[in-house]
């Protein structure tokens, strides 16, 4: 869908996930989900450039990233390493103020990364944690 409503589950517009009730069980799952969704878009060669809590809407059915005006085609831009990793590292100092465990998965940036860069992503690739973390 190009414009959709989203819900959460009561069926009123969902919150963005800055206002959103999120319990820390809740977080490092929910950061997985998302870093697997900017995997996704990297490999497909897009970065979504401003990604945040702000802009990330908490459905009934989990996180759903919005507000792609400054989509940055990777290959084309030559501040693509910067704007990704701004939007992970956004994703990443979020979920880590609700359960300071993420803060593990800080070696995520740099491995998701290299592998794109080294042409090994693929819409499937879990970082390792080489510096520990949470998988």
């Amino acid at each position: 869908f190009l414009m959709q409503v989203i819900g959460d589950a009561e069926g009123r517009v969902a919150p963005r996930l800055v206002d959103a009730a999120i319990d820390r069980a809740q977080a490092a799952a929910m950061y997985r989900q998302l870093r697997g969704e900017v995997i996704k878009m990297l490999n497909a060669d897009l970065i979504h450039g401003d990604l945040s809590e702000f802009n990330i809407l908490l459905a009934s059915d989990g996180p759903v990233i919005i507000d792609f005006p400054q989509v940055v085609v990777a290959a084309k831009n030559s501040q693509s390493e910067h704007y990704f990793r701004r939007d992970l590292e956004n994703l990443l100092r979020f979920f880590s103020s609700i359960d300071p465990a993420v803060a593990a998965h800080a070696s995520d940036v740099d491995e998701i990364w290299r592998a794109y860069v080294r042409r090994e992503l693929s819409p499937g690739f879990v970082p390792r944690g080489r510096l520990g973390g949470i998988q």
